[in-house]
């Protein structure tokens, strides 16, 4: 169920770094700690009290799962940083930013395939934007394209 982004960024890393298991567990913090900053971002875009967005941060930074893909190496935390791009562009309204975030998460862990439809539902619903459904949707197009070639 991985895809090929997770071994490309664990491979470059790996020539600059070195192949051992330490080496390459230095990049996981790294990655963790942008995925904490996306979702950080797209919390304060859809709550209001800083209270509720340190909360709901807290949570996830503090769940075992997180901290796990924090320190080990494990592929999972490149598709939660595409997944929370994706949703950090739909909130934003910046459809290269959910076109990036979708191939992020698509070419990392190729169960978030179901995100493509998730995106196009919520941009069929969303009340908030009233463009047309084809500008709406081209980013879930553009963030699939790279997925269907691999």
């Amino acid at each position: 169920m991985r895809g090929p982004l997770t071994f490309a960024i664990y491979g470059a890393w790996g020539r600059l770094a070195g192949f051992g298991t330490a080496e390459l567990r230095l990049l996981s913090p790294f990655v963790a700690g942008a995925t904490a900053l996306v979702w950080l971002a797209f919390l304060r875009d859809r709550l209001r009290s800083r209270a509720v967005v340190g909360l709901a941060l807290a949570t996830l930074v503090l769940n075992p799962y997180f901290i796990g893909l924090s320190v080990f190496v494990f592929t999972d935390m490149l598709a939660l940083l595409g997944l929370a791009l994706a949703l950090l562009g739909t909130t934003r309204r910046q459809p290269w930013l959910s076109a990036v975030g979708l191939v992020v998460a698509t070419c990392a862990r190729q169960y978030l395939a179901f995100l493509a439809p998730a995106l196009v539902a919520a941009a069929l619903v969303s009340r908030e934007d009233r463009q047309p459904v084809l500008r709406r949707a081209w980013p879930t197009v553009v963030g699939t394209v790279p997925r269907s070639c691999s």
